[in-house]
């Protein structure tokens, strides 16, 4: 399970032109009357479970010496799914436990319920399989709760600040981008009258970290309230002060490390970790740089060479030791960066943590010397018992699973129950207890106790 995911999902290549007319794979959905292009385009689905939707958008087979390109038409090899999990199998995401090969599952029989009701045939249904997935996007999410709303919102705000500091604010040498890869939305309060909330984003060529406080009824998300009028309650109260703190990984990444299968994260709980230290290097939390003020009188007393101590002096007075004469006059690009480089290292070291790179004033004034102690790996999320059958969980899936390929096998996503207002314990009438008898990503067990028995 996890928040987020974007896959495609392969049809079997072992058939016939004739076996693939018959299997009638849509090419878009059948509320779709443009009939002026013929091309691919998305289409919107709808999980029979929850009312929740979901993309579809048909790929088609690869051109003959071309690379990677593809037909926009024609015979599909494959659909490109996108889900929120959580929301379409269960029908909020406000608590999840994370875990991509059951995700994965998820967003493919969501794919078949789809295909079934626009009239894919039950024999072309299986031949698609999860074992011909490539994972495109993955979304892991951690759950922070602090004692209120204003403790996760001030947190919130020392991300906020620690990563536009620590990232935008560096000093850059001419061949490093310029461009601010740590940013929020909005920018400001989108009424002057109400609260600032706002989601903070660090956005690389290979993930995506984004951090915020989910708010209550926000505007185009989607999510089915407990039918537990008191756990309702109580949920909202968990959600407003809740940090989430969310780490995207994209094909390349996935693709470079060996986890675009749903196989390589079965029995990987190593893998979860992985992705969650992509945050921790990129706010280099585990590098202890200096946040306190280092005093002048101290620097005759360090162990630094004259020189050292000089370009030290010249950065506690906010100048940038790139710029200092003895380096900026080096006759080549490759000469000031290695003397630059070799400095850099001797003074933090000496310093316990001074970085040249940063702004002295920003180092000591907007880093958060507490990020590194509060965003630490937390592992598998554990929901409270008496939430673990309304939150996407370990106890929750199954059943709902169950439901789903039951209404798909019958080539009738339709005969499902009638979607719901609110979410429903998966398992009434049931104290569910699961058991954990391997890694994340591991097929599910359950062990049940009839309340009363």
């Amino acid at each position: 399970m996890c928040d987020s995911i974007s896959l495609v999902a392969f049809i079997d290549e072992d058939m016939t032109a004739e076996e693939y007319d018959q299997y009638q794979y849509p090419s878009k959905d059948r509320n779709d009357k443009d009939k002026s292009s013929s091309d691919f385009r998305l289409a919107h689905g709808t999980s029979p479970l929850t009312g929740a939707g979901f993309k579809i958008t048909p790929i088609g087979m690869l051109i003959p010496d071309a690379g990677n390109g593809r037909y926009e038409f024609g015979r599909i090899d494959g659909y490109f799914i996108e889900v929120n999990v959580p929301a379409d199998i269960i029908g909020h995401n406000r608590q999840l436990v994370n875990g991509v090969p059951q995700a994965a599952r998820a967003g493919v029989w969501l794919l078949k319920s789809w295909l079934a009701s626009n009239g894919c045939t039950q024999a072309g249904l299986e031949r698609i399989s999860p074992d011909n997935v490539s994972l495109i996007e993955v979304t892991t999410t951690a759950l922070y709760e602090f004692d209120s709303e204003e403790s996760a919102r001030e947190v919130l705000r020392e991300f906020r600040t620690h990563t536009e500091a620590i990232l935008n604010k560096k000093e850059k040498n001419d061949a490093e981008s310029k461009s601010n890869v740590a940013y929020s939305y909005p920018l400001k309060p989108v009424d002057p009258n109400s609260k600032y909330t706002y989601t903070s984003y660090v956005r690389k060529r290979e993930f995506l970290i984004s951090a915020y406080v989910k708010e209550l009824d926000q505007p185009n998300s989607f999510l089915l309230p407990l039918d537990d009028e008191r756990l309702e309650a109580e949920m909202q109260e968990v959600t407003v002060r809740t940090l989430r703190v969310e780490v995207q990984v994209h094909a390349k990444w996935l693709t470079d490390h060996g986890l675009d299968r749903i196989s390589q994260w079965e029995n990987n709980p190593e893998a979860y970790k992985t992705v969650f230290g992509l945050l921790r290097t990129t706010l280099r939390l585990d590098e202890k740089i200096r946040t306190r003020r280092l005093k002048k009188t101290t620097v005759p007393s360090l162990k630094l060479s004259p020189k050292a101590k000089k370009y030290l002096a010249y950065h506690l007075n906010g100048n940038n030791v790139r710029n200092h004469p003895d380096i900026s006059n080096l006759d080549t690009a490759g000469k000031r960066n290695k003397y630059y480089s070799a400095i850099k290292l001797k003074i933090f070291d000496a310093t316990d943590g001074i970085d040249l790179n940063l702004p002295y004033v920003v180092q000591t004034q907007e880093l958060s010397p507490r990020l590194s102690k509060l965003l630490v790996y937390p592992g598998e999320f554990k929901p409270a018992d008496h939430f673990a059958g309304y939150v996407y969980s370990r106890v929750s899936v199954p059943e709902a699973m169950s439901t789903l390929k039951d209404a798909v096998l019958q080539c009738a996503p339709n005969s499902v129950a009638p979607v719901p207002i609110r979410t429903i314990c998966a398992v009434p009438g049931l104290q569910v207890k699961p058991t954990r008898l391997a890694g994340l990503g591991d097929p599910w067990y359950l062990k049940v106790k009839k309340v009363n028995e």
